[in-house]
């Protein structure tokens, strides 16, 4: 019970430093790959547990962006597919650029997500299943509605869907690159 209510107010302190109004990050370039290198490395002990593995797939770009922010951002979807993925599955991060976005996709072999809550997963405190959910994994419903908040912060979309390849979730974040990338 402690280590949930702790989890639930780090979560609410991090959408409280992401809010518009208190949000005072300046853009700098960003590149994406090391961005999700520093995540995945800052994730692998939570994914070396489960004996899952993680690949990072792609060329990065060079977007603008707030670092931390978006660190929490991907953090939160990766950390997702761990915890959502069963054992010893694989875990896909995607980094392509296309049509002057850059696209970051997260993709899981877990049960993914019915179509018809793609919406709903997205509010805060809310989860599929609600308090029991079914996969017994603990979390308060705040990890995609401040991934959400931060990629609104970006103006760059976030899109669900079904994995082609992994059968499970799939997350794509589409940013837009930065006009002086090489």
């Amino acid at each position: 019970g402690i280590e949930r209510m702790s989890h639930v107010v780090e979560q609410i302190l991090l959408l409280n430093r992401t809010n518009p109004e208190q949000y005072q990050g300046k853009f700098k370039k960003i590149d994406t790959a090391s961005l999700c290198q520093t995540v995945i490395g800052s994730l692998f002990p939570q994914i070396e547990a489960k004996k899952q593995d993680i690949e990072l797939v792609g060329q990065g770009s060079t977007i603008l962006g707030d670092e931390f922010s978006l660190g929490i951002l991907l953090q939160n979807l990766i950390s997702n597919a761990s915890k959502y993925s069963p054992e010893g599955t694989l875990i896909r991060v995607s980094l392509k650029t296309l049509n002057n976005q850059v696209v970051i996709q997260v993709e899981d072999s877990g049960p993914g997500i019915d179509e018809s809550e793609y919406h709903r997963v997205f509010e805060r405190f809310y989860r599929i299943g609600g308090d029991r959910h079914t996969s017994n994994t603990p979390g308060c419903g705040l990890g995609l509605a401040i991934s959400k908040h931060i990629a609104e912060l970006h103006s760059a979309p976030l899109k669900l869907s079904r994995s082609e390849q992994l059968s499970g979730l799939s997350v794509e974040l589409l940013l837009p690159q930065s006009q002086s990338s090489e």
